[in-house]
């Protein structure tokens, strides 16, 4: 990802360049702006904008997931929970909750299947085996 972004080759791509990039991911994915990425990446705001910035460039289908998301939920007054809830929203606010919920409903996605019935018993299956 890193080296996508910044146009490197992936084998000089080191670990710490791959966890900025992670660090950058998982800030879009909770909703953080720059100035909770600085703290994150230890840069300075101008520096956690350009990152923004540059990774959302990098990778326009994020910034177009995010647009989508922004305009059903103003248009609709709602958003979709990973289990197909219906999550209402203030009319005023609704364009930026609904991006910030939905990165949270997606990023919690991963306990809700973790807890769903089926991995329960495949949890149950593997420690009969």
């Amino acid at each position: 990802m890193y080296a996508h972004w910044k146009r490197k080759p992936l084998e000089q791509v080191t670990a710490e360049e791959r966890e900025t990039a992670k660090r950058v991911v998982y800030a879009l994915m909770y909703g953080m702006g720059p100035a909770a990425l600085t703290g994150v990446l230890k840069c300075t705001p101008g520096e956690a904008r350009v990152f923004l910035s540059s990774f959302l460039s990098s990778f326009p289908g994020v910034r177009a997931w995010m647009e989508q998301v922004a305009a059903a939920a103003e248009r609709n007054g709602f958003c979709l929970t990973i289990a197909g809830r219906r999550r209402l929203l203030p009319p005023d606010q609704a364009r930026h909750l609904a991006v910030n919920s939905v990165r949270a409903m997606r990023a919690a996605g991963a306990s809700f299947l973790h807890s769903s019935p089926l991995c329960r018993w495949c949890r149950g299956a593997r420690r009969t085996l």
